[in-house]
C-alpha cells in the first residue's frame, strides 16, 4: 500500500528545491516523497539522507553509488522532464520517524542544495490519524475526521495551524479556545475528532494539526488545507432585471491583482463592446450611469438609473490593459445581461434553464390575454442581435427545436432536444409586435453528460429521517447506483439499486428519466453522523461519487441551524435558529462579518438593530429564532450567523451559509444544497423529510379517502332500504289491486309521435321478471298511460 504525497506549491515564490514539509503513514506501509528543483539542476546527482544529528547520513543516491541495510528498503528516481525526483520508503518502522532532507548534490566549493522533510511514522494501533491534504472552497465549508486510540478518549482535543513552526490553538473541546468561524466535536464512541471551519478564506490554506493533549507530549496529525474557487480575474452576475424608470445596480467582483487597474462598463456590440459608457477614471454624477470601486472589498459597482426599454441588452464590466504572461495586454471582462421590464408584464419566463448533453428541455413562456393572437419566438443572443431559431407560424415538424403556443393556456412551450455543449448560452422568448417585440431573456446551462452531484451537507434530528437527493448525468443512466458510508478510500455501500441492503433503515430508488436517485435513512441515530458518499458504478470501472456530509442533531447542542440555505433572488428565505433551555432569555441577533474578526448585526430581538428586508422573532416556548430575509439580491449571497448575547463581550454563534442565486430554483441546482429535517413546517420547501413530516403528508389524502368510503357505504344503505320500502308498498298495492298482474308505466313522448291514422299507440313496457300474481292466460294486459305534451 503506498501514499503518494502531493506537494503544496506557493505562487509567486521560486525556489531552487522544495517539498512537502510533513509525511506520516503507518508500519508495514510504503511512503513517496517528491522533491521540485530548479531547471539548472537538472543534471546533478540527486540524494535522501536522514535521521539529522550534526550531519546528514546520505542514504539513497541516484546514480546508484550508495549501498546500505536501509538502501533495500529506499529507492531514488529523476524524472529530469518534470525537474522532480522521488523517494521511496518501503516496509516502514516506526524507528524510521525522523528528520530527513532530499538533496542536490554540488561540486566544491558550492554547498549542498538541501530541503528538510519531517517523517512520521504511527504504530499498527494507532495513535491519531486523519486525511493528509484536505480542500475546500472559497465562502464554503470544509470537515475534517482524525480518528484516535481508545486511550484517548477522555484527553482534550484541539486543532491549531502552523507558523513558523509553531502551532497556535484555534479551537479545543474544553472551550479554552474558540473561533467564530470554526468548530470542533470529539465523538467518543466512534473514537474520532471532527473538525469544521465555515466561510473558508482564500488566506485559510495552510498546514493545520488535529491534537491531542496528553500526560507528557501532544499527539499530533499534520493536514494540509487548499482554499480555492477565489475570483480568479473577474466575475459578475449573469443575469440583472428591472423595471422602466427604476434603477439597477451591479456588482462586478475581481481578484487583487486588478486593485489598482482601471475598472469600466459598456455595451456589446458587433465588435464586442461597442462604446464605454463610464470608468473609474470618467465618472459624471449627472450622468444616468455611474460606476464606483471599492478597493478593500476588491469590487466595483455600476448603477443604471432611470432605465428605459432601450437600454436592455448584453454589457459588460471591464478592467482595463491586463498584462499577460507572454508580455502582451488584453482588457478582463465578463458579460451581464441587463433586461429591462415594461409597466406591465406582457411575457414571463424562467430566468436560467438547466438540461444535461444529449437530453431534452422544456421552456415555458406565459403572456397576456392580448398577445394571444401575435406570433411567438425562440432566439438565441448572437453578438448585436437575437438569431430566431423558431416560430409559431412555421412547421415544426423534424426539427430540434420546436415552439407549440396554447392560446387556451396563454403559453407557449419551446422544447430543445438532443441538447449540445455549445447549445449554452442566451435565448429570448419573444412575441412579434407592430413597433417593437416583447421579449424576456433566458439561459441555458447545459450539463456535462458526466457530471455528478450530492448535496454537500445533509442534517437531520435524532428518531426521525432524511431524504438525500443525488443528481447525474446521461453517461450514469445505465449505471449501479449505491450509498455507502466513508470517504473516498474506504467506503462500506449500505445500499444499492440491484437489491443489497446492509441496513433495513436505508432505501434507495433511482429515477432515471429525472437522472437522480434518492436514499431515505429513517430512525436516524447519533452514530449515524459522518460522510457519506453517493456513487453510480458500471462493472470493473472507476465508480462516480461525491461527498456527503450527514449531522444529526439531538436538541442538546446549544445553538444549530442549517448550515447552507440557497434561494434565488428576489424571493424571500426563512432561517430557523435553535437554542438551548440556558439561552431561553438570552437576546438574540443575526449578523455578518464585516472582516475577520466583527460580526455586524443585521437585525436583533430586542428591537435596537433593525432591517427593511430582514426580521427576527424569538419563540421561547420551542426555543428557536426565526429571521426572515426578503426581496433577496445576488450580493446577500455570503456568510451569516445566528448568535446569542452570552455576556457583555461575548456570544454564541452558528454559521449559515447563503446562496442566492439567478433564476427559478430547478431540482439540479437548489433542491439539494441543505437538507434538513425540520424544515418541512417552513414556508420554503427543501429536500429533507423527517418521519413525522411523512405522516403529516400521508394523513390528509388517507383521511379524505377513508372519509369519502364510509360515505358511498351510508349512501348505499339508505338507497337500498328506500328500495325495499318501495318494493313493500308496490307489493302491498299490487294485492289490493284485481287478481290480475298489471304494471303500470307512464310514458312520456313528443307530439311529433302522434299517430296520423288515429291508431291505439301500445307501449311495449318489460314486465318485472317475478310477477305478484300470474297474470290469466286468455288475458294477458299490459296498460300505459300516456302522456302527449
Amino acid at each position: 500500500m503506498k501514499f503518494w504525497i502531493l506537494l503544496p506549491f506557493f505562487s509567486g515564490v521560486e525556489t531552487s528545491l522544495s517539498g512537502p514539509k510533513e509525511v506520516s503513514s503507518w508500519t508495514g506501509n510504503s511512503v513517496n516523497i517528491t522533491c521540485q528543483y530548479s531547471e539548472n539542476y537538472t543534471d546533478d546527482v540527486k540524494y535522501w539522507c536522514g535521521k539529522l544529528t550534526s550531519s546528514c547520513n546520505v542514504l539513497v543516491k541516484s546514480d546508484g553509488s550508495v549501498k546500505s541495510l536501509l538502501n533495500q528498503r529506499m529507492s531514488i528516481s529523476d524524472n529530469k522532464m518534470n525537474k522532480q525526483f522521488t523517494v521511496s520508503v518501503r516496509n516502514l518502522r516506526t524507528s524510521d520517524s525522523g528528520w530527513y532532507k532530499c538533496g542536490i548534490e554540488m561540486q566544491r566549493p558550492h554547498t549542498d542544495v538541501t530541503y528538510p522533510v519531517h517523517l512520521t511514522v504511527r504504530g499498527a494501533e494507532g495513535h491519531l490519524s486523519g486525511p493528509e491534504i484536505m480542500k475546500g472552497l472559497v465562502g464554503k465549508s470544509v470537515t475534517v475526521e482524525c480518528p484516535y486510540d481508545k486511550r484517548y478518549e477522555q484527553a482534550e482535543k484541539f486543532w491549531c495551524k502552523t507558523l513558523n513552526s509553531t502551532c497556535y490553538p484555534l479551537v479545543s473541546t474544553d472551550n479554552s479556545q474558540k473561533h467564530m468561524r470554526m468548530s470542533i466535536k470529539d465523538d467518543r464512541s466512534g473514537r474520532k475528532i471532527t473538525v469544521t471551519m465555515r466561510s473558508l478564506m482564500k488566506d485559510d490554506t495552510g498546514w493545520y494539526r488535529c491534537g491531542i493533549k496528553a500526560l507528557n507530549f501532544d499527539e499530533t496529525h499534520p493536514v494540509y488545507l487548499t482554499v480555492t474557487g477565489a475570483v480568479e480575474s473577474l466575475v459578475g452576475p449573469k443575469l440583472v432585471t428591472g423595471r422602466t424608470g427604476s434603477s439597477v445596480s451591479i456588482v462586478c467582483l475581481y481578484s487583487d491583482d486588478y486593485r489598482d487597474h482601471e475598472k469600466y462598463w459598456c455595451k456589446e456590440g458587433i465588435l464586442m463592446c461597442s462604446s464605454t459608457l463610464v470608468t473609474t477614471n470618467y465618472n459624471s454624477e449627472k450622468e444616468r450611469k455611474s460606476i464606483s470601486d471599492n478597493k478593500s472589498s476588491k469590487e466595483f459597482t455600476v448603477i443604471m438609473k432611470e432605465l428605459k426599454k432601450e437600454d436592455e441588452g448584453l454589457y459588460q464590466c471591464g478592467i482595463d490593459r491586463t498584462l499577460l504572461s507572454d508580455g502582451s495586454f488584453r482588457d478582463e471582462t465578463t458579460s451581464v445581461y441587463v433586461h429591462v421590464k415594461g409597466p406591465e408584464d406582457v411575457l414571463s419566463a424562467p430566468e436560467e434553464v438547466m438540461g444535461q448533453e444529449g437530453a431534452t428541455v422544456t421552456i415555458v413562456c406565459s403572456y397576456n390575454e392580448w398577445s394571444k393572437s401575435k406570433v411567438k419566438y425562440w432566439c438565441k443572443w448572437g453578438s448585436d442581435a437575437c438569431n430566431t431559431l423558431v416560430r409559431s407560424d412555421e412547421l415544426q415538424s423534424k426539427r430540434r427545436i420546436t415552439l407549440h403556443d396554447n392560446t387556451a393556456r396563454k403559453e407557449f412551450r419551446v422544447t430543445m432536444t438532443g441538447l449540445k455543449a455549445d447549445d449554452e448560452g442566451w435565448y429570448k422568448c419573444g412575441i412579434k409586435g407592430i413597433i417593437f417585440d416583447d421579449t424576456i431573456p433566458v439561459y441555458v446551462t447545459v450539463k456535462d453528460m458526466k457530471f455528478f452531484s450530492g448535496p454537500q451537507e445533509v442534517i437531520g434530528s435524532l428518531n426521525q429521517s432524511v431524504t438525500v437527493v443525488c443528481h447525474y448525468g446521461q453517461a450514469y443512466k445505465s449505471h449501479v447506483k449505491y450509498w455507502c458510508k466513508g470517504n473516498f478510500s474506504s467506503c462500506r455501500v449500505l445500499v444499492n439499486t440491484t437489491g443489497l441492503c446492509e441496513d433495513q433503515r436505508i432505501t434507495i430508488s433511482d429515477n432515471i428519466s429525472a437522472g437522480e436517485f434518492t436514499v431515505v435513512i429513517s430512525h436516524l441515530k447519533k452514530e449515524d453522523e459522518g460522510w457519506y458518499q453517493c456513487g453510480a458504478q458500471h462493472g470493473t470501472g472507476s465508480p462516480a461519487r461525491d461527498s456527503v456530509y450527514l449531522t444529526i442533531k439531538d436538541g442538546s447542542e446549544s445553538l444549530y441551524g442549517p448550515s447552507l440555505v440557497t434561494e434565488v433572488i428576489q424571493e424571500f428565505v426563512i432561517i430557523k435558529c435553535h437554542y438551548s433551555l440556558q439561552y431561553t432569555w438570552n437576546m438574540k441577533f443575526w449578523c455578518s462579518f464585516s472582516d475577520l474578526y466583527t460580526c455586524l448585526t443585521l437585525v436583533e430581538t430586542d428591537k435596537t438593530k433593525s432591517n427593511d428586508r430582514i426580521s427576527i422573532t424569538d419563540d421561547k416556548t420551542q426555543r428557536v429564532f426565526t429571521v426572515t430575509m426578503t426581496g433577496l439580491r445576488e450580493d446577500d449571497t455570503g456568510q451569516y450567523y445566528c448568535a446569542i448575547k452570552t455576556g457583555v463581550d461575548s456570544a454564541e454563534y452558528f454559521g449559515v451559509y447563503l446562496q442566492v442565486n439567478q433564476g427559478k430554483p430547478t431540482q439540479v441546482t437548489t433542491t439539494n444544497n441543505t437538507v434538513t429535517s425540520t424544515a418541512l413546517n417552513e414556508q420554503k420547501q427543501t429536500t429533507s423529510t423527517s418521519e413525522n413530516s411523512i405522516t403529516n403528508n400521508l394523513v390528509l389524502p388517507f383521511c379524505i379517502f377513508f372519509g369519502t368510503l364510509v360515505f358511498l357505504l351510508l349512501l348505499t344503505v339508505i338507497v337500498k332500504i328506500k328500495i325495499n320500502e318501495r318494493r313493500k308498498k308496490e307489493a302491498s298495492r299490487a294485492e289490493d289491486d284485481t287478481s290480475y298482474g298489471l304494471n303500470y308505466s307512464t310514458v312520456a313522448f313528443h307530439k311529433a309521435a302522434e299517430s296520423s291514422d288515429g291508431k291505439e299507440i301500445y307501449a311495449n313496457v318489460k314486465a318485472p321478471e317475478k310477477r305478484l300474481k300470474p297474470a290469466p292466460e286468455h288475458e294477458f294486459v299490459e296498460y300505459s298511460t300516456i302522456v302527449r305534451h
